[in-house]
């Protein structure tokens, strides 16, 4: 009888394992850019965009028009009314109209990304691997072996692996340190690799717990990061001048899992504060700056902390089990051009009796660093000032603003832009907020202003064309607006928010400076919210046009009911590339008041090109329809069926 090698058993059944996961159906991942072919398949000359949020997607088709689509497996349906069928391997989408888009790859690694290394597999259900996966960087070319025989070679699309001969798709986390793939399994990366002196820390780790007292503690710092850190363990409640040290692991580079005892110090159920700072090139020495600081309950027992990431974007927190609260912070994230540095100016208790000013700071951070900076434990009771600055450089603050120290507090702020125009913006924090979107496609500076409860305010930055940025807002009683601002133009027509409104709502404005437009991303004008119809314009034409859409709503008066006028402007869109408007007016209008449709040109022979009316009850299904077309020396206004 042949006996087969139980190594070969074990390699067949994981390669099983992935392939009959991998055929579990997945939501495809379409954000990116895309191809496009017509019917006869011809290329376009530009790209389409997709952003994507679980099953709804954002699309821009590269030509200036957006819409909006749901994804329901491998079928996706469009605001415009159009279908699509993506491919098993999600880099296809084959439309109803019989146009095709084929997925671009993104051909260069983020900044900062590095997988090289030993990785931990594990199954959905947590069990691990005899075997460490491993993984081979250059670039953005990175090669992938199971540690079972089988290896692949792929290119980086962004924080995204495709592993085409596996089946499978990969999403990196922020971190570097964690592969979360298609079929559920995961990879971590390794802290020990492969390397033999693991059993050997196993066994010197036991027979320590054999040897010692019960009521002695053991810390643990695992360093699978790309960084040299150190962790420091304090007494809770010490007083705010004495910063010493009760424990320490100092200066561990990654791939090591040293430990100490420090039951000798402490009783196991002495609350503690635990900090683990990197250490980073300041000039030419070295200095360190925290990136974890935790509060460790009473009772208490071993202490394990792990650390990942690279000095980019660092990430440290408790593992094994240990219970660790994590401290108040501020975070800086670098998406800029240029150098930035977060600092915090304070009052610091240095004695018993004794003050001094004091700051604490972030180093110089460059595009891709994420950085924190906790409130400080010797700070005097009062308040902090927060700042954000351009090193090297004699303008002001991008940043600063007052913290309480009696308040809780963890905020997030990203610097991005030029070194020219550098912006600073919140960051959200908090994955469930609500959020409003700008967008500035016009041919000026702009910025969007939103008010809710009635006068509280929050701005973006003045955008430059193409530019987004996003405003979180706080619950608010009454309606919020939301105003735009053209530097040096034309402020364009702003919209009214219900004030219950949830997840992120978009806006944006295009056209010249001194004719913008405004409308939702995904082109509705007027009446956005509530119980509405909607009436479609497209300008097909040679020239900008509009359409002017006004009726009536009853208003009381004096005790009078008055039917009174309501006008609506797509405001002026070009006819380039096929833009389209909807324009959105209440469904209860004012009875038997027709509703009025005109289309106008611009320094056209003719600018009132067409004109007609709607019933005061005309609905939206089917939806109307009316476009412009011809030249400016032959406008020409009607249905769009004409």
């Amino acid at each position: 009888m042949k006996i087969i090698n139980p190594r070969t058993i074990v390699t067949l059944l994981f390669m099983l394992l992935f392939a009959t996961a991998a055929a579990r159906a997945q939501t495809p991942r379409l954000e990116g850019q895309w191809e496009m072919y017509n019917d006869t398949n011809v290329k376009f000359d530009k790209l389409a965009k997709i952003a994507q949020s679980g099953n709804n997607l954002s699309i821009n088709n590269g030509y200036g028009a957006n819409s909006t689509g749901v994804l329901n497996g491998n079928t996706l349906t469009t605001s415009d009314g159009l279908t699509g069928t993506v491919s098993p391997d999600g880099t296809r989408i084959t439309w109803s109209i019989g146009y095709t888009w084929v997925k671009q790859g993104v051909k260069t690694a983020p900044a900062g990304l590095d997988l090289n290394g030993n990785w931990a597999m594990y199954e959905g259900d947590g069990k691990k691997y005899e075997k460490n996966a491993v993984i081979t960087q250059s670039g953005a070319s990175v090669t992938l072996d199971n540690g079972y025989g089988s290896r692949t070679t792929i290119n980086l699309n962004g924080y995204s692996l495709a592993a085409t001969e596996w089946g499978l798709t990969g999403k990196i986390s922020d971190d570097s340190g964690r592969i979360d793939w298609s079929n559920g399994f995961y990879w971590i990366k390794n802290l020990f690799g492969n390397r033999t002196e693991v059993g050997t820390l196993e066994q010197k780790e036991q027979q320590r717990k054999e040897a010692t007292p019960s009521d002695n503690r053991t810390l643990t710092l695992r360093n699978g990061g790309a960084i040299n850190v150190t962790v420091n363990l304090y007494k809770a409640g010490r007083p705010k001048y004495d910063n010493t040290p009760v424990k320490s692991i100092k200066w561990v580079d990654g791939g090591t899992s040293p430990s100490v005892d420090f039951g000798i110090d402490l009783k196991p159920g002495d609350a503690l504060e635990a900090e683990i700072t990197m250490k980073v090139m300041n000039g030419l020495s070295t200095r360190d700056i925290t990136i974890y600081r935790a509060a460790i309950p009473a009772g208490a027992g071993n202490l394990c902390f792990e650390v990942g990431g690279t000095v980019y974007k660092p990430s440290a927190g408790p593992c094994a089990g240990t219970k660790a609260v994590e401290l108040d912070y501020v975070t800086l994230r670098n998406e800029a051009g240029f150098m930035a540095k977060m600092s915090l100016d304070y009052t610091a208790q240095t004695g018993a009796a004794t003050t001094a000013p004091k700051t604490i700071s972030t180093d110089d951070t460059i595009l891709g660093f994420e950085r924190k900076i906790y409130l400080p434990y010797d700070a005097r009771a009062g308040q902090m000032t927060l700042k954000v600055s351009q090193p090297g450089t004699v303008t002001a603050d991008l940043l600063s603003t007052k913290l309480q120290t009696s308040a809780k507090f963890s905020a997030c702020f990203k610097v991005w832009g030029d070194a020219v125009i550098p912006k600073i913006s919140a960051c959200s924090t908090d994955g469930a907020a609500r959020t409003i979107k700008f967008w500035n496609n016009s041919g000026g500076n702009a910025s969007m202003e939103v008010v809710y409860d009635g006068s509280r305010k929050t701005v973006t930055n003045y955008l430059n064309v193409t530019q987004t940025e996003t405003l979180e807002i706080p619950p608010s009683k009454v309606p919020v607006r939301v105003n735009f601002v053209i530097d040096r133009g034309t402020n364009p027509p702003g919209f009214t928010v219900p004030a219950d409104f949830t997840g992120e709502l978009c806006f944006k404005v295009e056209g010249l400076k001194d004719a913008a437009t405004s409308a939702t991303c995904d082109d509705v004008v007027g009446e956005a919210f509530g119980d509405t119809r909607r009436i479609r314009f497209q300008n097909e034409a040679g020239f900008d046009a509009q359409l002017i859409v006004s009726y009536f709503t009853d208003e009381v008066i004096n005790g009078n009911t008055v039917a009174m006028p309501k006008l609506i402007s797509t405001g002026f869109i070009n006819g380039l590339g096929g833009k389209y408007r909807f324009v959105a007016i209440p469904k209860k209008t004012s009875v038997g008041m027709p509703v009025m449709v005109s289309i106008q040109g611009s320094t056209t022979v003719k600018n009132n090109v067409w004109s007609t009316t709607l019933p005061a009850d005309f609905t939206d299904n089917p939806q109307p329809c009316f476009k412009v077309w011809g030249t400016l020396f032959d406008p020409q206004g009607g249905k769009c069926k004409e």
